[in-house]
């Protein structure tokens, strides 16, 4: 009854016949060092010669900085081993990116040579670019990931232009399962050397995968098709295209489909879709010109006629970016336009905030309540007389918000919106206070407005039981605002009850942060919960997101700035994504009785210098809360740590499933919580480690799923200080019922929690994933792994995931250095 993993080159993708580096890695724990992300500055060709050399031997992850301005450069192929990100937009020096990235301002010009980037050596196969122009390449490839080995495109905020006639292609391709992502891009009039009828653009999706395709706009080649491959064996690839344009300056052509599993059309403007057999749906679709002003030139802004201006939508993955390609704000209107380019066109009645005073012409008040009686959406902005910060001080509650309302911040001379990764560098001019005591609220859609809709930017709040209550309406977005703390030396009481209260059971969006910088919100000094999504809430995770924010702990990254809890999850169907939450007097997130909830990639528990904040648990799961992802997905074959939430320093352990099931917990780090770091990664049920039982008959939480036992390692070199990326077998079993398990395989320098049921490692690094079928209960498994340095004597643990998403507390501690050399791997093929 044996299971073992392995890697399949499927035949049917175009690219089955490379030979590629089929591995599991991580980064290196064991010594105690972590990686360091490299930062570059690119302001010569000199420097981005050296930089891009420094890339395909670097041991860390590289972020490239380009300085604006353009960048002539010959054919590359770049084989990066770490994940590497390019940035435009810097100033001379690169010690600090413009407020307003412009894509067009910082060129990478090939010179009709080659630019091939390919990052395919780690588990965290990423290649990111936002910012920049790439033209007169010939052609232009980015593959991410290798067989069984995910990878991940994210380009945004770029130009792709000018490649020549004679180019065989543009081609993007995410390798074992993985994502591309195309955010805010324009590829400009991408010709094709392939025949009349061929692709001109291609995003290969070997192994299956996910392609978004948000706000961009593509030009296709004449007589050509933009082709969407999936993998053909087993027609896996899903592909969204949401507010953008896919169009021919030329000729007609349109978007075809090879072994796909799903299109999804939202919002876009096409000339035509070829399925061949793909499923999916198609929403609010025009299919006439897109109307550009002169796409010979290279403009491709949209005329004020177009019906691509002022018809695109808010709810896609990740949420709506803040700016366009060239830094323009996003959402201009009653909705934001289709395509890479925000137009100037507004379809929404401008109103003026030119005082501080409560009341009378020029107010805030006054602004509200003239929109709430327009027939058009309102867009309020602000040009208060002063110097930064500007107080508007409130006697009473601000009228309630019944139709389509932007109240934009930024737009106070001397702002600035936040343009920094790791805290928050925004210069709030806009603050709103009650002039004494506290209010109910700040702003407020009720329950009653069923045409109310809420954007609030660059504002700081203070003083109200609940700042922000969404309780009606749709199609919200809280972006680049701070609740609590200080502004500039002007305190913010914190809210009295949350911060932000959503209760809308929402037909559109509901978005606290967003993809980019500019959007991320501080939210802290809440005596119940930072953002609170009440029981009445039934969304889903393209609809209902909490992106990017900082929750718990000051502007600065450090600080302590508590609420009770961070975010309160009563309500089901969020997406809760790459958020710092840590400060929290308890919880740093609580799934409260709720289900259909994704937690990925957030940092709980530890601020920016790496320290913490002892509260409660990082993510607890109460009353029954079931189906919920924390982590990689339950059917997941990611190898990284792509979707892993890191938690530290959490008093009463990382994720703690008190009742319900099919609660998935994959690929987190998550170490050195309790009060003497030993606290339980996963822990099911009752506090503490809990033993298996036979034939996994128990049941509770994640109906108690039994872990798996590692039996034995065997590894291809001898143990060593020097020895590195070790292939190595895990041999396990697993008393589990029959079926189909995903074991997860953890790597850890200490064993805790030695009874009652024997010691626990800690998941500090994840090694591997394995699907495994087990025929019979109690059966054995392989898993085919790649070891870190293997200096000392650190500890593998594993855990096990069912078909339904219930899985395992982490098994018992098995230390490497009960290694066999495996004499199969000593001739060096394996």
């Amino acid at each position: 009854m044996s299971s073992r993993f392995s890697v399949v080159l499927r035949r049917g993708s175009r690219l089955a016949c490379r030979l590629l580096s089929v591995s599991f890695a991580l980064v290196s724990i064991v010594s105690g060092k972590a990686a360091q992300a490299i930062a570059l500055c690119v302001n010569s060709n000199a420097t981005l010669d050296a930089a891009l050399s420094i890339a395909a031997a670097s041991p860390d992850a590289v972020t490239l900085r380009f300085a604006t301005g353009t960048y002539p450069l010959t054919g590359r192929f770049v084989d990066l081993p770490r994940p590497t990100t390019l940035l435009g937009g810097y100033n001379a020096d690169c010690s600090a990116r413009k407020a307003i990235v412009n894509a067009y301002e910082t060129v990478i010009d090939m010179s009709g040579g080659a630019l091939h980037l390919q990052q395919n050596k780690t588990s965290d196969n990423l290649v990111a670019i936002d910012g920049l122009s790439i033209v007169n390449a010939n052609p232009f490839r980015i593959y991410a990931g290798t067989f069984g080995d995910q990878g991940t495109i994210q380009v945004s905020r770029t130009h792709i232009g000018g490649v020549p006639a004679s180019s065989a292609t543009l081609d993007f391709v995410a390798f074992g399962g993985g994502s591309v992502t195309l955010d805010n891009v324009l590829v400009d009039k991408m010709p094709s050397g392939m025949p009349i009828g061929t692709c001109a653009q291609i995003v290969n999706l070997v192994e299956g995968g996910t392609l978004l395709v948000n706000n961009s706009t593509i030009d296709v080649a004449p007589n050509r098709q933009l082709c969407l491959e999936g993998d053909a064996s087993t027609h896996e690839g899903d592909a969204s295209f949401a507010n953008s344009i896919v169009w021919s300056s030329v000729q007609t052509a349109g978007i075809d489909s090879v072994s796909m599993a799903t299109i999804n059309m939202i919002n876009s403007t096409f000339f035509s879709l070829n399925r061949n057999g793909a499923a999916g749906t198609t929403v609010a679709a025009i299919q006439t010109t897109p109307l550009w002003v002169d796409p010979f030139s290279g403009n491709y802004l949209l005329q004020g006629d177009s019906t691509a201006v002022n018809s695109g939508t808010a709810i896609f993955p990740g949420g709506l970016s803040a700016t366009d390609i060239l830094g323009h704000t996003r959402w201009l209107g009653s909705a934001p336009d289709r395509g890479a380019f925000e137009s100037a066109f507004n379809d929404a009645t401008q109103y003026s905030v030119i005082t501080t005073a409560d009341s009378g012409v020029g107010s805030l008040r006054d602004a509200i309540t003239q929109a709430n009686v327009s027939s058009n959406p309102a867009t309020i902005t602000f040009n208060i007389p002063g110097n930064c910060p500007r107080t508007i001080a409130l006697a009473s509650a601000l009228p309630q918000i019944l139709t389509p309302v932007i109240v934009d911040g930024t737009t106070q001379p001397g702002s600035s919106v936040n343009a920094s990764a790791d805290t928050f560098d925004a210069d709030l001019c806009v603050v709103l206070k009650p002039a004494s005591g506290t209010l109910p609220y700040g702003f407020n859609v009720p329950a009653g407005a069923t045409v109310g809709s809420l954007t609030l930017r660059g504002v700081g709040l203070g003083g109200f039981s609940q700042p922000v209550m969404l309780l009606g309406g749709s199609n919200h977005v809280i972006a680049g605002n701070q609740f609590g703390g200080s502004v500039a030396g002007v305190p913010l009481p914190g809210a009295s009850l949350s911060a932000i209260s959503i209760g809308v059971n929402a037909s559109g969006s509901l978005i606290v942060g967003g993809n980019n910088l500019a959007d991320r919100n501080v939210i802290g000094g809440a005596d119940f919960s930072g953002i609170n999504v009440a029981g009445t809430v039934s969304s889903s995770t393209d609809r209902c997101q909490i992106v990017n924010n900082l929750i718990g702990v000051a502007a600065n990254g450090n600080t302590a700035l508590p609420n009770f809890t961070g975010i309160n999850l009563a309500g089901s169907g969020c997406l809760v994504d790459r958020n710092r939450i840590v400060g929290n007097s308890n919880d740093a997130i609580w799934i409260n009785g709720s289900s259909h909830h994704v937690i990925q990639r957030n940092r709980i528990g530890y601020t920016l210098g790496g320290g913490g904040f002892f509260s409660g648990a990082g993510v607890r799961v109460s009353g029954n809360g079931s189906n919920n992802t924390i982590g990689a997905p339950a059917a997941s074959n990611v190898s990284g740590s792509f979707y892993a939430n890191t938690i530290r320093n959490m008093l009463q352990g990382g994720v703690l499933i008190e009742s319900g099931s099919n609660n998935a917990v994959r690929t987190n780090l998550i170490y050195d919580n309790g009060a003497s770091n030993n606290g339980m990664d996963i822990d099911l049920g009752a506090a503490g480690p809990l033993a298996n039982d036979a034939g996994d008959g128990d049941d509770g939480a994640n109906h108690l799923q039994n872990f798996p036992i590692a039996t034995a390692l065997l590894i291809g070199a001898a143990s060593g200080a020097s020895v590195t990326d070790v292939a190595a077998t895990v041999s396990a079993s697993l008393d589990a019922p029959p079926g189909t398990y995903r074991i997860d395989a953890y790597f850890s320098p200490r064993c805790d929690n030695t009874t009652p049921a024997g010691g626990r490692p800690h998941a500090q690094a994840f090694i591997g994933t394995a699907q495994v079928t087990l025929p019979a209960p109690a059966g054995a498994l392989k898993i085919n792994v790649v070891l870190p340095t293997l200096s000392g004597n650190p500890l593998i643990g594993l855990a096990a995931t069912d078909a339904a998403g219930n899985t395992s507390e982490i098994g018992t501690c098995f230390a490497t250095g009960n290694a066999q050399l495996d004499r199969i791997f000593q001739s060096g093929f394996n």
